[in-house]
């Protein structure tokens, strides 16, 4: 049920209209006989003016609770409110589509969620988040206290917001950077450890690190190959190579592509 609050500005001019007429009648038969004036008919156009005031404030007052109600069930984010027991009271259209395996949603206990979504976040608290995903949609899920002008909590408010752009934005910027991060430190073409990986390695050694034995590869005759059948021949001559030498390798060894035709 909608409770509409009347502004005490417009009490006030809704009283003053009742007793203007009042006035006017009242000083028409006390000063009749010492000023001849129409008290009623001059005080009337105050009155209509506090009524166009007065209708003005109520249009106001009507449309406020439509105004915001239509925000709240046609908001993009799904929002549901909760009362101090944690048992849903209202919900917009968004909430009832995300949650579509409920017929409704209302008089449900918010934990019910979680039983019915395995991977909807458990959020207790308020000013506490997650992240839920449901028919390939990411929602950020945040929990806030509604409190009243005294600061009494009222209930909960819990919003889901679409971020899946946000998260395959962050998703592919993440794979970018691993993937930056591999090819600083592999060779394009045969995968293998590269010369940078290979400086960065010798530098982080220490003087307690045992003695590593090394065997340094050249193979021959690789500028004859790139001139008599093509580069792209020789790369499949390296890659072919390097997959001898990686075969040959524990989880513990490093293979290393130094550059051109020389291995580590």
């Amino acid at each position: 049920k909608e409770i509409t609050y009347i502004p005490k500005k417009t009490t006030l001019r809704l009283f003053l209209i009742s007793i203007f007429p009042l006035f006017g009648i009242i000083a028409n038969i006390t000063l009749v006989n010492y000023v001849p004036i129409d008290f009623a008919a001059l005080l009337f156009p105050v009155s209509i003016v506090l009524i166009i005031f007065a209708l003005k404030d109520e249009y106001f007052i009507s449309i406020k609770p439509f105004a915001r109600n239509e925000i709240f069930l046609h908001a993009e984010d799904a929002i549901i409110v909760l009362d101090n027991k944690g048992n849903i009271i209202d919900n917009n259209v968004k909430a009832k589509k995300v949650f579509s395996k409920f017929d409704t949603l209302f008089n449900k206990a918010f934990s019910e969620l979680k039983h019915a979504y395995m991977h909807f976040p458990v959020i207790s608290d308020d000013n506490a988040y997650g992240y839920f995903e449901e028919d390939n949609v990411t929602y950020q899920v945040k929990r806030s206290a509604i409190k009243n002008s005294h600061q009494v909590k009222l209930g909960s408010l819990v919003t889901l917001t679409d971020v899946t752009e946000n998260m395959t934005a962050l998703k592919t910027l993440k794979q970018n950077e691993e993937r930056i991060k591999y090819l600083l430190y592999h060779d394009q073409l045969t995968d293998l450890y590269n010369r940078h990986y290979l400086d960065n390695f010798l530098m982080n050694l220490s003087n307690k690190d045992h003695p590593m034995p090394m065997i340094f590869i050249d193979m021959n005759e690789l500028k004859a190959v790139n001139d008599y059948f093509g580069h792209q021949m020789g790369d499949k001559v390296l890659i072919k190579l390097a997959k001898i030498i990686q075969s040959h390798c524990s989880e513990k060894d490093i293979a290393i592509r130094l550059g051109g035709d020389e291995f580590l």
